[in-house]
């Protein structure tokens, strides 16, 4: 049966299918890594006798620069980029016993700084080149900033730009189409023609909700001729639950977001998922944006702060943090050091965080720039370990109000328990059970205090094990009953709105700059700011709030604020690259001198001012974008000189959707997708190997039902993740992400062809077929098509399916007997690029 697939798959599928991806975004996250943490650990610890400035350059190895590390010294090459196994140096800082080199000589680096060369080296060893450092170190840091930030097009004032005349008016049906168009024209390019139909509405569903149109909604759309038809049809996917859960999973690959702490533990961040469904929420009612990002930085400094908006401000506690270091103090500013890289990468696409040890070798920031921002985050206070009730004063109340219902109901129950408890412990001539427990457990439970209730908690096992030793059948039976009945009361009972964040002081510590990053080398005193290239010397200071610092407000508005136009820039091109791959700054995270230019500057200016000008909603500015023709266009083309990277826009740009769309089509087409919403993460099943990567990680694997349901509910484990969409491009959690980047590997065909899952999906999808389109073998195959590929199938296909499946009916394989010849079809579709891309 096997053999037969992969002939089928051959043979059937005449339709052009897209060519690979295998395109990956610039190593920004690599480099920025490497300045923040790795470069400050080299200059430290290496230069002195391994650099060009050495007296005695030792051992003939430079390591301050990337050619001197893969070239080596007498012991040979030192690093092997994407292998930290086999680099030498990290055997020297470990002081292997197997190598004679112990590197620094005289003690051994701390673990966590051994953990960031480690890293940096699986990461590929990314850094910068010295011929691009010297071009790129053009921007003097003793210069004048205002210079700088009048010459640089993203410090520039936000001003909209009137969309150009072209030539052929007909092509334009939104003033998007006039810029695209004008370069087009410009250089003697015509674009593709538009897409079909069935095309189009199977790429505007998989844009806005992540899932395929079914059958019912492409024959509707077919067969609606008003010129409306795809206006409405984008209304109606933006009014819907799923488009929050689909647009909620680019942010959180911009915001880290991850319900674990990382490092060795990787111990759990409680109720993550809170933060996870404030934003399905925010972008299902089309939160306005400056709002969004306010209620992020300082969702409990705001007026009529609640329990949203303080749930909003977790994402400030994403990032990953050693809970077990060794120097506490480096691993608050380690964390901090995350907040502000992240702030400033997610929201101003800055690069900031690279000025923590040094002015930015590429930016016109001052490592006193670096320090004004932490400043603004140094109140922020980790204290409290465990997770917070959030709300407002009548939420609280309210909270209270029904615990106290529900604790009235169980408290005889538990009364009930208690007593038979005793009379059965009582009953033995001697329970093995010491004066500690039976003390708490002869109290009434109204009377028990803090401690003993902590006693009998944490020698809770204990004693259930000497009840069933000496408790009689019939005892044990009315126990587990009562208990029963408190369960089934206790599941009701409203879990309330917890979230992990931040406490704030009102009266903040004094931040110093620290000498080459070291915070436990102080320098001058750094009061709260803005970078002065962002006009930070024009910017009054904040103003403390009544039970807070006020730092973090002052810093939402100044960001939202009419004279800052980067906030706006930097949301409108992450839209249009989710819309297109790829957006008009290809990096989307850096926006500075060191990013890359935009291919369209006055469209970006347009969509920027447009987003402030529509009250910062983002709704409009997906419809705006689809409507268009540029959006509409089909992925034919000829190879242009003049656009030979495609930059133009002149065709559409077939792409492979991210992994967790892919997951949840391939539910969706089976029938078993779970549309539930919200709530804690699920647990899909997963192999006992993956757990074990996570000691004392429990993954209690989630019903079938539960585990159908959209992959943005699947816990998010740093050290552990679902397989399948992990070999798919899931981003690494430990920093922003501002674009996936996609491989193609051998590894992921095998898995969708292989997998468990895949293949029980197949199957229900062979069930879903037979129930729909009967048992002939051409209405099968006509199903097949239209549920996985929104289309009817070519004639050849049509014909080598049926004959497929009229062949394999009459000699099964006896060798695969579980997978009948229709679920080896449906395997065969679920695999194919048509499916896996957006075309």
């Amino acid at each position: 049966m096997r053999k037969a697939i992969a002939i089928l798959s051959l043979a059937m599928l005449s339709a052009p299918l897209p060519a690979a991806d295998n395109a990956s975004a610039p190593d920004r996250v690599g480099i920025e890594f490497f300045e923040a943490k790795v470069r400050p650990i080299l200059v430290d610890n290496c230069y002195k006798c391994h650099s060009a400035g050495a007296e005695k350059l030792k051992g003939n190895l430079r390591v301050d620069n990337r050619e001197g590390l893969l070239k080596g010294g007498d012991s040979g090459p030192v690093i092997v980029p994407g292998q930290p196994e086999k680099s030498l140096l990290l055997k020297a800082i470990n002081h292997d016993p197997a190598s004679d080199l112990d590197m620094p000589p005289k003690s051994k680096l701390p673990d966590p700084v051994i953990a960031d060369l480690t890293r940096w080296i699986r990461l590929g060893a990314p850094m910068p080149e010295e011929k691009a450092a010297t071009a790129l170190t053009a921007v003097d840091h003793s210069a004048d900033y205002e210079k700088v930030r009048k010459e640089h097009w993203a410090f520039q004032p936000l001003k909209k730009p009137v969309p150009p005349t072209v030539k052929d008016i007909a092509w334009t049906k939104t003033p998007i189409d006039n810029f695209i168009l004008a370069k087009l024209e410009d250089k003697g390019i015509k674009p593709a023609p538009p897409a079909d139909k069935r095309t189009l509405l199977r790429r505007i569903y998989l844009d806005l909700i992540g899932l395929p149109p079914t059958p019912t909604e492409q024959d509707a759309f077919l067969q609606n001729t008003s010129p409306d038809a795809l206006a409405n049809v984008v209304d109606d996917l933006l009014s819907r639950p799923q488009y929050g859960e689909r647009w909620a999973r680019h942010w959180l690959d911009v915001v880290r977001f991850a319900e674990s702490q990382g490092y060795e533990r990787d111990e759990p961040k409680p109720f993550a998922w809170r933060f996870r469904d404030y934003v399905i929420n925010a972008f299902n009612q089309d939160k306005p944006y400056d709002r969004f990002l306010t209620e992020q930085l300082a969702g409990d400094e705001i007026e009529n702060s609640n329990a949203e908006t303080q749930t909003a401000a977790s994402f400030l506690r994403l990032g990953p943090f050693d809970t077990i270091a060794a120097d506490g103090k480096l691993a608050r500013y380690d964390q901090l050091d995350d907040v502000v890289g992240t702030t400033t990468a997610a929201f101003l696409g800055q690069t900031l965080r690279c000025a923590r040890c040094h002015d930015h070798k590429f930016e016109p920031f001052a490592q006193t720039d670096y320090y004004k921002f932490l400043a603004v985050f140094d109140p922020l206070s980790d204290k409290v370990k465990e997770a917070s009730l959030v709300g407002n004063a009548e939420e609280r109340a309210a909270y209270a109000t029904e615990q106290s219902t529900f604790d009235a109901q169980v408290a005889p129950l538990e009364a009930k328990v208690n007593d038979k408890r005793l009379e059965i412990l009582q009953s033995a001539k001697k329970p093995n059970l010491g004066g500690d427990i039976l003390g708490p457990l002869n109290k009434p439970i109204a009377s028990r205090s803090k401690g003993d209730l902590e006693q009998l908690a944490k020698n809770r096992r204990r004693i259930d094990d000497e009840l069933k030793r000496i408790a009689t059948r019939e005892q044990i039976a009315e126990l587990d009953q009562t208990n029963k009945q408190i369960d089934e009361i206790n599941a009701k009972r409203p879990l309330g709105t917890f979230a992990y964040v931040f406490s704030d002081e009102p009266k903040p510590r004094t931040t110093r700059l620290f000498i080459r990053g070291d915070c436990n080398k102080e320098g001058p005193e750094i009061r709260p700011g803005v970078p002065t290239v962002l006009g930070g010397n024009n910017v009054s200071p904040p103003k403390p709030l009544e039970k807070s610092s006020g730092r973090r407000l002052w810093l939402a508005n100044w960001m939202t604020g009419p004279g800052q136009p980067l906030v706006a820039r930097v949301m409108a091109n992450r839209i249009w690259q989710y819309h297109f791959g790829a957006g008009i700054v290809s990096t989307a995270n850096d926006l500075g001198v060191h990013g890359d230019p935009p291919t369209h500057p006055e469209l970006l200016e347009y969509l920027a001012a447009s987003l402030v000008e529509n009250k910062w909603t983002l709704k409009q500015l997906h419809k705006t974008i689809i409507l268009s023709s540029a959006y509409q266009t089909s992925s034919a083309h000829q190879t242009n000189p003049a656009d030979v990277d495609g930059h133009l826009l002149a065709y559409w740009h077939t792409r492979r959707l991210e992994s967790e769309v892919i997951r949840d089509s391939i539910l969706a087409v089976s029938g078993k997708l779970n549309l539930q919403s919200f709530g804690p993460g699920i647990f899909p099943p997963l192999a006992e190997k993956v757990v074990g990567q996570s000691a004392g990680f429990d993954w209690s694997t989630s019903d079938e039902r539960q585990s159908a349901r959209r992959s943005i509910y699947v816990h998010v484990k740093r050290n552990v993740n679902l397989p399948e969409l992990e070999v798919l491009g899931l981003p690494d959690a430990a920093s922003s992400t501002d674009r996936r980047t996609q491989t193609t590997t051998a590894l992921q065909s095998l898995m969708l062809l292989n997998s468990k899952f895949t293949n029980q999906q197949a199957a229900h999808l062979a069930d879903r077929i037979r129930e729909d389109a009967g048992s002939e073998a051409p209405a099968q195959v006509d199903r097949a098509f239209q549920l996985t590929l929104c289309r009817p199938p070519l004639q050849n296909e049509r014909d080598n399916a049926i004959k497929f499946l009229e062949q394999q009916s009459r000699f099964p394989s006896s060798k695969d007997k579980q997978m009948s010849p229709l679920t080896s079809l449906c395997l065969v579709l679920l695999n194919t690029n048509e499916f896996i891309y957006t075309n």
